[in-house]
């Protein structure tokens, strides 16, 4: 597990300072824009287009208009290809990595006067302009470590809650003035024990001085944009060159998770057959979207679902976090129920579907939050989509696949001594999975693996439907890859 950052710490802005000299440098590029972007935004607003956040390259222009709604910001992303202008008012923007855009789409806010709060990561700092003024520029003091829910995504966000002391019974810690934004992100001062004493060893959000976290928390006003830029993962062009004939049989696909090229294709049934616990995956996916990971969540008195490691019956309260563990090391039945209870367990299965539709998963269906029922069906190409997702957005659901705990926490873990499910003897360079096994569906698996390919280290995802010796298959697949590529 990845330890947290020490960042140095740099002086105060105070107020009404200059906006930093690396957006003052873009400006003469940006003007020169200009009308390119009021152009697109006229197409915009005539045609009235709203599109989903999505992956498309030859971006030209951006732009934060508040026209359409003061309280609703947005980023206005156009490529060279016409008419393809999309709107993004919330949610992961994965372009706004790229230093450039980030800073383009600052200076569109600041153009249109908005108030908003920037996090440039790589840069290390928080920012908040006041109306199109900067007005404060702090330090960030520690990140989370690369494996927690709480490393924000590049994108655009607003705060959905302040508080000056928040509690996490997780961590069983208070963060002091807090800014909250997409459930699990957060920006705070020093971790505190109850008596008031600094906390240590606990995973923490995007920590600040105490004083520059006070002075944000009382100018901060809960709606306010947040423009995220992420880090910055190096990832480099690999060639895949082939070594023997591609494999013939079973209903399975080999990929590069990065890039997404195809390696080995199984060509088995084009159609879309039941996945089992595979289900669990965009389980995990949309608890991470849409839950405090950190909250306290009684446990119903009644009767489950079969698991094959009862846990919870004698459970009364534990955390979302502590049920992922469950749900992902040992594909708990139990802890799917439980976790689609919070949301309403339809509207929870409704945010399932939606979220496949949502990342292109355009022949899958869920039915059920575990998999048990055989409704719950996809296809090798589509659940590469959902891991490519997951592992560009959270990839700590991938790390607590493979390891019981993936964060320091103060609460001692709910449940001790996992059985994991996920992993395959002789091979140790799994990185992530899961797995499932019905009737229907057979026994299935997807895992994530390291290997070289000229010299150059990649993540490679075997997915497999349909097997009768998951593990073997497995095996036999990941030895017949290396064999073949450089």
């Amino acid at each position: 597990m990845s330890q947290r950052q020490s960042i140095h710490k740099n002086d105060f802005i105070v107020p009404g300072a200059f906006i930093p000299q690396r957006i003052q440098n873009e400006k003469k590029r940006l003007k020169r824009r200009a009308t390119f972007v009021a152009a697109a935004y006229s197409l915009l607003l005539l045609g009235g287009l709203t599109f989903a956040a999505g992956s498309y390259g030859g971006i030209v222009a951006r732009l934060a208009p508040q026209t359409l709604s003061a309280s609703t910001p947005m980023v206005v992303l156009t490529s060279t290809e016409p008419y393809n202008v999309r709107a993004h008012t919330s949610g992961a923007i994965s372009q706004l990595q790229e230093e450039k855009e980030f800073l383009a789409s600052v200076q569109s806010f600041v153009s249109a006067s908005t108030s908003f709060l920037t996090i440039d990561l790589p840069a290390q700092s928080v920012s908040y302009y006041k109306q199109g003024q900067l007005v404060i520029s702090a330090p960030i003091q520690f990140l989370p470590s690369s494996s927690s829910w709480k490393m924000p995504q590049s994108g655009l966000y607003k705060v959905s809650n302040k508080a000056e002391r928040q509690y996490s019974a997780l961590q069983e810690v208070y963060y002091p003035h807090t800014l909250q934004f997409a459930q699990n992100y957060l920006i705070h001062g020093t971790p505190e024990l109850a008596d008031g004493t600094l906390a240590s060893s606990s995973d923490t959000g995007i920590q600040l001085l105490n004083s520059d976290m006070s002075t944000l928390h009382d100018l901060v006003d809960v709606d306010t944009a947040i423009l995220v830029r992420g880090m910055v993962k190096e990832v480099s062009d690999t060639t895949y060159v082939m070594r023997g004939p591609k494999l013939q049989a079973g209903n399975y696909l080999i990929a590069d998770v990065d890039t997404g090229t195809i390696l080995l294709d199984g060509r088995g049934s084009q159609g879309s057959v039941p996945i089992a616990s595979l289900t669990k995956l965009m389980t995990a996916l949309i608890v991470a979207e849409s839950y405090d990971l950190e909250a306290e969540v009684v446990v119903p008195n009644e009767e489950f679902v079969t698991s094959l490691i009862p846990r919870l019956s004698d459970v009364s309260r534990t955390t979302n976090y502590n049920l992922l563990q469950l749900l992902m090391i040992e594909s708990s039945n139990e802890a799917a129920e439980v976790l689609s209870r919070d949301m309403g367990r339809d509207a929870f299965i409704t945010a399932m579907n939606q979220k496949a539709a949502e990342i292109g998963m355009e022949m899958t269906s869920f039915t059920d939050p575990s998999g048990i029922d055989n409704g719950n069906t996809s296809t090798p190409a589509d659940l590469l989509r959902l891991v490519q997702y997951i592992y560009k957005t959270h990839p700590f659901i991938f790390n607590l696949s493979i390891e019981e705990s993936i964060v320091r926490t103060n609460r001692p873990d709910d449940f001790v001594e996992l059985e994991n499910f996920n992993d395959v003897p002789q091979l140790t360079d799994i990185i992530g999975g899961k797995i499932g096994e019905t009737t229907a569906a057979g026994q299935t698996s997807v895992t994530l693996h390291t290997m070289k390919v000229d010299g150059s280290e990649r993540v490679v995802t075997i997915i497999i439907l349909g097997s009768q010796s998951r593990n073997a298959d497995v095996l036999f697949l990941r030895r017949y890859l290396g064999e073949r590529f450089n």
